[in-house]
Formats: C-alpha cells, sequence, structure tokens
C-alpha cells in the first residue's frame, strides 16, 4: 500500500504486556475466542505446565540494551517463503507490541482459521507477497490496526507514556516453523532460527532461550515478561 503524499505517520503507544490488553487487542481484529494469550508466571516445570497447550508463539517483552544490538547475527534480509516477517520501520514509535503480534500469527496461519472478512485474513493477503520492508511500509498506512492499537493500549493498568515517549522495553515473538525455532524481531534484518524445537515443546524452548540468552545480558533487570498465545483443546 502507497504512502500518500501529505500523510501524516501516526504514533503507536507502547502496548502493554498484559494478556487482558493483547486479546482486547487481537480478538476485534478476527482472532478466533478459542485462542488467547496467557501469561507464564514462571520457568519451571510446575509453573509452565499452568499454561494451557497447544501453545503456538511466545511472546518476550525485555529491556532493549546496546548488548542486545550488538548480538543480532547478520542475517539474510530475504526470509524464506514459509516465514512471515515485517520490519518495525524508522518513525513508527512504540509499534513493537503490535509487530510482534503480527509475526506470532502471521506463522501461524497454518494452524489459525480467520473469518475471510476478517481484518486478519484481509491483512495477511494483502500482504503474501510483499517484501519485509513492504510490509511495514503497509503497517504504517494501516489506520484500522492503528485505531485498535490506540484502544487497547489505553486500556493498561499502567499510565500510558506520551505517543513521542522513547521506550526502552522491546517485544519479539517466537514460533516454531517446519521444525525450527525462530526469533522474530522487526528490528533485525530477518527471522533468527534457534535450533531445533516442535509445537510440542516450543515453550519450553523459547524459555529456555529466553533465559540463557536475554536474560543472561541483564541479569540484574527485572523487567522480563513472557505470554504465550495458546488454543483451547
Amino acid at each position: 500500500r502507497a504512502i500518500p503524499f501529505g500523510f501524516i505517520m501516526p504514533r503507536w503507544l507502547p502496548l502493554e504486556s498484559n494478556p487482558d490488553v493483547v486479546n482486547a487487542f487481537l480478538h476485534p481484529l478476527g482472532l478466533p475466542q478459542q485462542y488467547n494469550v496467557v501469561d507464564v508466571f514462571g520457568f519451571d516445570p510446575e509453573m509452565l505446565a499452568f499454561v494451557p497447550r497447544p501453545v503456538l508463539a511466545v511472546f518476550l517483552l525485555f529491556p532493549y540494551t546496546d548488548a542486545d544490538e550488538a548480538a543480532a547475527p547478520a542475517q539474510d534480509a530475504h526470509p524464506a517463503d514459509s516465514l512471515f516477517f515485517m520490519k518495525q520501520r524508522p518513525g513508527i514509535g512504540n509499534a513493537c507490541g503490535t509487530i510482534a503480534a503480527l509475526h506470532a500469527l502471521g506463522n501461524t496461519q497454518d494452524k489459525i482459521h480467520y473469518a475471510p472478512d476478517s481484518y486478519f485474513a484481509r491483512l495477511f493477503a494483502r500482504q503474501r507477497s510483499m517484501t519485509p520492508e513492504q510490509r511495514g511500509d503497509d503497517l504504517i498506512a494501516d489506520q484500522e490496526l492503528a485505531g485498535q492499537h490506540h484502544e487497547a493500549a489505553a486500556q493498561g493498568q499502567t499510565e500510558c507514556p506520551h505517543e513521542d515517549a522513547s521506550v526502552d522495553l522491546h517485544f519479539i515473538a517466537f514460533a516454531c516453523v517446519n521444525g525450527t525455532l525462530y526469533e522474530f524481531d522487526g528490528l533485525k534484518a530477518s527471522p533468527i532460527p534457534h535450533g531445533h524445537t516442535t509445537p510440542e515443546s516450543l515453550l519450553e524452548d523459547a524459555v529456555a532461550l529466553v533465559k540463557g540468552t536475554f536474560m543472561a545480558r541483564s541479569p540484574d533487570d527485572p523487567r522480563f515478561n513472557v505470554m504465550a498465545l495458546s488454543a483451547e483443546n
């Protein structure tokens, strides 16, 4: 979608890492009611057992530091056609929560069936042949999604910062695609593979990666939060 001349880019409020907020964002746009984002309250096996299965994707909110940026490996800027990837374009502000959600849903389209007239069905059909950069530009011009994002973000339990505020927390998503655990981060060049996983072990493998890599870079920072996109059996 071309960005029209004179278009004023919307500024995005940070999306709170809160299942109620995220579900209030996703369900009106077409995520079927049997799929819900839930909290992951702990990383030990007993706590992970409380997370409803199957888990389709995992979300991580974490403090984004120079170490995280420097740790990004050089990746192919043209991901495989089997992967849905969107670049977070400069100037869009705090849209990483929405982009993480789109990465989670875009890479589980073989599992989630959207109503043909739903927003998500229309979005993924429209963006199917786009490059990651074009998808990022399409997001900038998407007034419907920006409006729903703003409405959901305003429902959070914490006070919303100004749209122009710089927030040092970042949302990313993990999903299992063709037996590989992928990290989807719109600030990176492309999806990052992290080895073998299965739909059954996705949550445990993603949590191990979070603990061993992301939390290890900032071991004294408590601002980590993990959620899962789960389906009701």
